[in-house]
């Protein structure tokens, strides 16, 4: 690996992914009155717009992915008053698929649309605050300078290896004439500094041998917005194993499912921002409602000894880890949701602001304890 000193990434943000599928439909604009136009013309679309998918199993892509995602980014400048940006495509039978919009200068939301807001299909427009009301289907605002799109898919059960992306057209509202979109604005580069500087924001020093994990804010780092997160940082002796337990959210395995979240997942990440391993929710045992997880160096004894409960492998370099706890589309009402939590303040002391101290045993939390206690069953939550 090149030192991190010397290296610059492209920016691909924290917690992120997407994806979605291509089709043509039927278009219409609005004239100024408000009132609506077909648009005649076939779309003159373009997904190549989109460029490289991010894959969240990959451990060269920085800012705390998760490993079950793929995600495509697409910023350009705002267009021309009148204007509006249409997208097409055709939702996929995966977990969860959303459009996000960001001020890309800012780097904050805008705001989401997710396919059980879509209808049954891709086809979305995005476009000027005072134009939305005249649209013929589901809308998203520009912000008031450049503007990123992000397409996320989460597809933990690889139902669609090969995703297409959608069409994306800029459609004039009052003549329904479509013509190409906006060129598209390369990722910028980001100094591995920066990149430090914002995962130094995401680690709260532990308390002796305890697991704890805090809500942090992710403010400013195109944090998905169906996302919540809760993170701990973890330092052990070398040999030292990680056992959590917790009452995890039930989750769905398709997009009409009533569950209390989406998806969620635990993500093993370093200093640098780039994770190394995800285990899914469809993944880990649970009894009587609690999951118990163990994480330690791969060794038939230490898996043996397990028993039941899932046994992670250590999967980052050295001894220290970010381990990321994400809630992915919370159902509305859930009692026990992640965004319960406060926002971690860094001028309090860390006792009390863990996420137990409201969740209870709906948060994650646990213990390190050397191998030797965990073989003879001395090491105790």
């Amino acid at each position: 690996m090149v030192p991190m000193k010397c290296r610059n990434v492209v920016l691909v943000l924290p917690l992120l992914i997407g994806a979605c599928g291509a089709s043509k439909s039927t278009e219409t604009g609005s004239d100024a009155d408000g009132s609506q136009t077909p648009i005649d013309a076939e779309p003159v679309g373009d997904d190549a717009v989109w460029g490289d998918v991010y894959q969240g199993s990959d451990p060269t892509v920085p800012f705390l992915p998760d490993g079950r995602a793929r995600y495509w980014r697409y910023a350009f400048e705002r267009p021309p008053a009148g204007t509006a940006l249409r997208i097409d495509g055709a939702l996929q039978a995966v977990r969860y698929q959303a459009v996000d919009v960001y001020d890309d200068e800012t780097r904050t939301s805008i705001g989401v649309l997710r396919d059980n807001e879509l209808d049954g299909a891709l086809q979305m427009w995005v476009a000027d605050e005072r134009d939305l009301a005249g649209l013929d289907g589901p809308a998203l605002p520009f912000p008031d300078g450049r503007t990123a799109i992000f397409l996320r898919l989460y597809d933990p059960e690889d139902q669609v290896p090969d995703a297409v992306l959608p069409m994306v057209s800029l459609v004039d509202l009052e003549t329904g004439e479509v013509s190409a979109p906006p060129a598209r604005i390369e990722p910028p580069e980001i100094p591995q500094a920066v990149i430090d500087a914002v995962v130094e924001g995401q680690i709260i020093e532990q308390r002796e041998d305890r697991v704890d994990f805090y809500r942090l804010d992710d403010a400013g780092l195109y944090a998905a917005a169906d996302n919540d997160y809760l993170v701990a940082r973890i330092v052990r002796e070398p040999g030292e194993l990680v056992v959590l337990s917790f009452e995890p959210p039930t989750h769905a395995t398709s997009a009409t499912d009533a569950a209390d979240v989406r998806y969620w997942s635990l993500t093993q990440c370093d200093r640098q921002s780039y994770c190394h391993h995800t285990v899914a929710d469809l993944e880990i045992e649970r009894f009587d409602g609690r999951v118990e997880m163990v994480i330690g160096d791969e060794d038939e004894e230490l898996r043996a000894a397990s028993g039941d409960r899932t046994f992670v492998p250590w999967s980052t370099p050295g001894e220290e880890l970010l381990l990321i706890y994400r809630n992915l589309a919370t159902s509305e009402g859930v009692a026990h949701a992640v965004d319960a939590v406060p926002v971690f303040d860094h001028e309090q002391p860390a006792e009390g602001q863990e996420a137990t101290a409201t969740l209870g045993r709906r948060a994650p939390s646990g213990v390190r304890c050397p191998r030797s206690a965990f073989l003879d069953g001395t090491c105790a939550l």
